[in-house]
């Protein structure tokens, strides 16, 4: 569809000048296709308003249709103004159309089944959205038309649009078609065999669950529902809230979506001048020298005509005095002339209505003066000005104001003297209590302390601290116990008998011979902590019942041992004599093979979990 805008007015400017109207017709709209992605829209400059038209697009249908007997739902066709602001950018969505199967229907159509012959996907809906990419950001949209089922040429999916889509519609199994969405709620989805979902809020309802015969709901302001076995999804609603002067119409398009949008002319505009003795209006058809309202005529960014209405003001230049004191130089504020003794100048500048100023200067030239200093300083000194900082000793120049305002030249004759540094390096465990009365719990390269050195100037002392820390961490595979710390000296503990050392126990891992509470003391980094206590408490089931109700055969043996027991065995843990887990074995049977073929010779203990509970044994490997 292409509208054509007749752009222009009369324009009466005042004396003599008449033009007639001027009738415009332009390439003001921008047509939008399917390319299945989101594309935008600039509002040109000097355009408010905008005409929108929008074409939903249409469902699918199945390939078995081999007689075109029967289509999906046609897409519906919404229209209106929209407000806009220059430069402003709009997110425009075009519907793309369903196919056979689960294929297209971009923006909103439903999801369908796989069988290209028998399903069809609903049709995507067409939308402009203003102020963001979301849903509740569509200012317009026109609902695309629901998938049809294969089924014989027996009715027709629901076409999209209008403030409520269409149904499906089958002859002989009518409640399994979907319903079309409306303004508030998705279509519902058809019930029977395999029911469909029901369409949401830009959303299209799924085809049935089944494997096929059903067609999925179009998408719309609110998507039309799917389908069940042997039924025509609905169409999805078109919304028409966003915009002035909008209508709707349902089932309008084949294919693809499309959006055209339409800039609207604006022919008016007024503005405020000032000048200086004349003024040419933007045409360059009058010059003006006398204030008033006068009427113009000029091309607007749309390319119709733009009259605009010019309140005018006429300015005369005007004349002024001022008295200036300054120092050694003074520049007119022209920037024409230089003066370097005092009397009186003439200048011209532009005065606050932008015409000529003429001012007449009475001029005072003040003069600058000279001192000298000497200083000393550590490490660094910064010149009375602020304006330099000197790191060595020398004779420097700066500038300050005198008395009377004008530069006053010091030379300074600097010593600089320097201040030292040095670095306090320490190794502590845990903490450390430093110079400056601080408590360090953590390496530290960065603390510093200031003194005072022999020059009277700062000796800054940083501290260069190690503070070493134990890994007191344990790793509790009961009765295997195994500290996590490495590179360091061990020494198991009881803590039920006063932390007193296990005699023999200065390795990593230590395997506990009954139940109780244990601890590592660990030497690491040149430093020592004990670790918490840990619990061993399944020792003593070996000496239970469940004992002799598992045997482990051969034992010792070459690697494979079968494990066998009069109850459910659930799992079979493996540790080696550093306390690591090697393996570990879901079982769920009463008997069982555990393959160590692969680990080295030596004494495992082999954690065997029954429904019963927990034993240990010890398997040795030859």
């Amino acid at each position: 569809m292409k509208l054509i805008y007749k752009c222009g007015a009369v324009i009466i400017a005042l004396g003599l000048m008449i033009t007639t109207p001027s009738w415009g017709q332009g390439p003001f709209t921008t047509t939008f296709n399917y390319t299945g992605a989101v594309q935008t829209y600039v509002v040109p400059a000097g355009v408010t308003t905008i005409n929108i038209e929008t074409y939903g697009a249409e469902g699918g249908t199945a390939q078995n249709d081999s007689s075109n007997c029967i289509i999906g739902g046609l897409g519906g066709y919404a229209t209106g103004d929209l407000s806009v602001t220059p430069g402003e950018t709009l997110n425009i969505y075009v519907g793309g159309r369903g196919y056979a199967g689960d294929i297209g229907g971009w923006n909103g159509g439903g999801d369908a089944c796989n069988d290209v012959s028998t399903c069809a996907k609903g049709g995507g809906a067409s939308d402009v959205r203003q102020g963001g990419k979301t849903l509740s950001d569509r200012v317009i949209v026109a609902g695309g038309g629901g998938g049809a089922e294969w089924s014989g040429c027996s009715g027709s999916a629901g076409d999209g649009g209008g403030l409520t889509g269409a149904d499906g519609a089958h002859p002989t199994t009518g409640a399994s078609d979907g319903k079309g969405g409306t303004q508030t709620t998705g279509g519902a989805a058809g019930t029977g065999s395999n029911n469909g979902t029901a369409g949401t809020f830009g959303i299209g309802g799924a085809g049935s669950t089944g494997l096929n015969h059903s067609g999925s709901g179009g998408g719309g302001w609110y998507g039309g529902g799917g389908s069940a076995e042997d039924g025509h999804a609905g169409g999805g609603s078109s919304f028409i809230g966003g915009v002035t002067n909008g209508s709707t119409t349902a089932g309008s398009r084949q294919g693809n979506g499309q959006i055209l949008i339409t800039a609207l002319c604006s022919t008016t505009a007024s503005e405020t001048v000032n000048a200086c003795g004349s003024y040419t209006v933007p045409s360059g058809d009058e010059t003006y020298t006398s204030g008033g309202t006068y009427m113009d005529t000029i091309p607007n960014a749309a390319g119709c005509d733009s009259v605009i209405t010019i309140d005018l003001t006429i300015n005369s230049s005007t004349t002024g005095s001022d008295m200036v004191t300054i120092c050694d130089s003074y520049t007119v504020p022209s920037g024409d002339e230089t003066h370097t003794t005092s009397g009186s100048y003439m200048d011209t500048i532009p005065n606050a209505a932008g015409c000529d100023s003429v001012i007449t200067i009475e001029l005072t030239i003040l003069n600058s003066t000279t001192a000298s200093e000497t200083v000393t300083a550590c490490d660094s000194y910064t010149v009375p000005s602020g304006d330099e900082t000197h790191t060595t000793s020398g004779s420097y120049m700066d500038t300050i104001p005198n008395a009377a305002g004008c530069d006053s030249i010091i030379t300074i004759d600097l010593t600089v003297n320097t201040a030292t540094t040095g670095t306090d390096v320490q190794t502590a465990c845990d903490s450390m209590v430093w110079i400056d009365g601080n408590t360090y719990t953590s390496s530290n390269n960065t603390a510093t302390f200031t003194l005072t050195n022999a020059a009277g100037c700062d000796s800054v002392v940083t501290l260069d601290l190690t503070v070493n820390t134990v890994n007191t961490s344990v790793t509790n595979n009961s009765p295997t116990l195994t500290a996590d710390a490495t590179s360091a000296t061990y020494q198991w503990v009881s803590c039920d008998e006063n932390y007193n050392p296990i005699s023999g126990e200065t390795d990593a891992s230590y395997t506990a011979l009954g139940n109780g509470n244990y601890a590592v003391i660990v030497t690491q980094n040149g430093c020592t902590d004990t670790s918490a206590c840990e619990v061993v408490d399944n020792i003593g089931l070996n000496n239970e019942d469940l004992a002799d109700e598992i045997n482990i055969s051969p034992n010792p043996g070459s690697g494979k041992f079968y494990v066998e027991s009069n109850v459910m065995i659930e799992k079979i843990t493996v540790i080696d004599n550093s306390g690591r887990i090697i393996t570990t074995l879901n079982v769920n049977e009463e008997k069982t093979l555990v393959q160590l073929s692969e680990f080295a010779k030596g004494t495992y203990v082999m954690k065997i979990t029954t429904a019963q509970g927990v034993i240990t044994r010890n398997v040795i490997k030859q």
